[in-house]
């Protein structure tokens, strides 16, 4: 994603057609880069004592503390008269805590515009302050399943039934999801459009293979970038190369793209083996064999015996190979699934919205939970 959004008219119609409903507000030429890590220091007070502290120093006597924050994507708008920032951040699997996640990010980077306005104003001697340069955020979802955690600050708040209907007095945050699943590809003016249009059958196997078959044409004209883009955002067995792109079951993604690789490697390992075993075969075959008939039949078949051994051979590598792929993502799976259970359960939230957030067997988190520890907690951190 970092490379693919690195192009400025890509990064221009993907905000133009999700942020700015289609219309053409962005022109890439007034994009700029800026830096995406952001921090911001307090006095260490009393209040501040149980606060988990990233980074401290002292000042002056006085014990400080920095809040650090990176964002994935963050741009300026730079043009005479419009000026604006554009944040991004990009998910792979709905997270509760986005909502605050990303108040925190704009609560950071409007505090340090005003550290830096503040010391301009100062060394200025100007007593008019400047204006804030508005954010823009959103959040870019690849995930295969559908996003089924909080988007808003007050949906993650128990809000007592005496005070609901001022509940209008209560700071609300919106975290601008952008579903990559679920867009309207007539929104968008660049290769983003054939994008959408493949990706709005990604969820549906079926559909996504006929999809795919039905505009072979269509998708061989995409440039070598964006059909690897596709295949990355897949995630599943892909055929890229200068015509075409051939997108297989989502469900055996990876086993497919492991399986080609393994074919490949395969193919190479038949080939280096092949030459070698035909010539022993062959000095083999022509001692036991008389006179230079004999011989010939033996460099005739040799080469052809020698390939179908080397491709047997190549057969059960690949397979050995395949199947300790398998091993490791589904270890690494649950390690990646445990370490979040321990992680929420340690901040307290129940087993069953652990279970329900991440689409996880409750009696799976539950044993897990039972044997949770801080110790273990820290060391899968």
């Amino acid at each position: 994603m970092q490379e693919y959004l690195a192009d400025h008219e890509r990064f221009a119609d993907l905000i133009n057609g999700t942020v700015f409903a289609g219309k053409q507000i962005i022109e890439a030429q007034y994009l700029k880069e800026v830096q995406r890590k952001k921090r911001v220091s307090v006095a260490d007070t009393a209040d501040l004592v149980n606060l988990q502290k990233k980074n401290s120093s002292s000042q002056n006597g006085t014990k400080r503390i920095y809040l650090e924050r990176e964002r994935d994507f963050l741009r300026l708008y730079d043009k005479p008269g419009c000026r604006f920032l554009i944040a991004c951040e990009v998910e792979s699997s709905a997270d509760y805590e986005m909502p605050v996640r990303c108040l925190t990010y704009d609560g950071v980077e409007y505090t340090n515009q005003l550290k830096a306005r503040k010391q301009k104003d100062d060394s200025e001697k100007n007593h008019e302050r400047q204006p804030l340069i508005p954010v823009f955020h959103l959040v870019v979802y690849l995930g295969e399943k559908r996003w089924i955690s909080k988007q808003h600050l007050q949906e993650m708040m128990k809000i007592p039934e005496e005070v609901k209907k001022f509940s209008g007095q209560l700071p609300e945050y919106d975290i601008g999801l952008v579903d990559i699943h679920e867009q309207n590809p007539d929104l968008f003016h660049t290769e983003w459009k054939e994008i959408f249009k493949i990706m709005n059958h990604s969820r549906k196997k079926e559909e996504l293979r006929k999809y795919i078959e039905d505009h072979k044409e269509e998708i061989q004209k995409l440039s070598v970038e964006t059909r690897w883009f596709l295949g990355i955002l897949l995630e599943q067995y892909t055929i890229v190369d200068e015509r075409v792109m051939e997108v297989k079951d989502m469900c055996e993604a990876w086993d497919g793209a492991v399986k080609l690789q393994a074919q490949i490697e395969g193919r190479v390992i038949a080939q280096e083996l092949a030459p070698k075993m035909a010539e022993e075969m062959a000095a083999k075959m022509a001692e036991e064999m008389a006179a230079k008939i004999a011989k010939d039949m033996a460099a005739d078949m040799a080469p052809k015996m020698a390939e179908e051994m080397a491709g047997e051979m190549a057969e059960e590598i690949v397979e050995k190979r395949l199947k300790e792929h398998k091993q490791r993502l589904k270890r690494k799976e649950k390690e990646r699934n445990k370490k979040v259970v321990y992680n929420m359960f340690a901040k307290g939230y129940p087993q069953e919205e652990i279970s329900e957030v991440l689409n996880l067997p409750f009696s799976k988190v539950k044993k897990w939970c039972k044997n949770f520890s801080k110790d273990a907690a820290v060391e899968m951190a």
